[in-house]
């Protein structure tokens, strides 16, 4: 996984506001959305931490595999800016 220099400079700056060290990445399960929820925690037992472009990063091992190649960036939406996964695949269980 990569963050953009763009997406650093917004988490940083939510990790200020809410005076918070980590960023955690865990498995969503949710028809339609992305797999990776993201959210202001501490590191459970099980997570691998890591330090991306300066972002100290917890992870569910199970969600390890599906960033491989991802990229966290911002994209402007119709709500304004937001954190997305550039390159993770939606899950898809609506057959």
């Amino acid at each position: 996984m990569n963050i953009s220099n763009e997406a650093k400079i917004a988490l940083e700056n939510i990790l200020e506001e809410h005076e918070a060290n980590n960023v955690r990445l865990f498995h969503n399960s949710t028809c339609g959305d992305t797999p990776v929820g993201i959210s202001l925690d501490n590191p459970k037992k099980d997570d691998i931490v890591v330090t991306i472009n300066e972002i100290n990063i917890a992870m569910e091992p199970e969600v390890e595999s599906l960033l491989k190649g991802v990229t966290l960036k911002v994209e402007e939406g119709p709500y304004g800016e937001a954190l997305v996964f550039e390159g993770l695949e939606l899950n898809c269980c609506c057959d």
